[in-house]
């Protein structure tokens, strides 16, 4: 039954062939839209919950809805790394 979904939605079932991994950060598409997300992160961070030192929230300005931040470091995490199918 997985099969024919596959074969329905022209997916295939194959071996995971290895390549290389070019990050692309310097190109110029992408440092234009680091750029204006920088404009865009400022707009949230009016949003943001920050809490003071007894872990009590600090109060938003009325009508904005508290935005909670929530980051990871530069972990890698690596599910089902040993499969040899996709």
């Amino acid at each position: 039954m997985a099969q024919q979904w596959l074969a329905k939605l022209k997916w295939c079932y194959h071996e995971v062939k290895k390549g290389m991994y070019i990050d692309g950060h310097e190109r110029d598409d992408i440092v234009a839209y680091q750029q204006a997300f920088i404009y865009r992160w400022a707009e949230y961070e009016m949003g943001f919950q920050f809490w003071d030192n007894s872990d009590n929230p600090i109060h938003l300005p009325p009508n904005c809805h508290p935005l909670i931040l929530v980051t990871h470091n530069k972990s890698m995490f690596f599910q089902n790394d040993e499969r040899k199918t996709c």
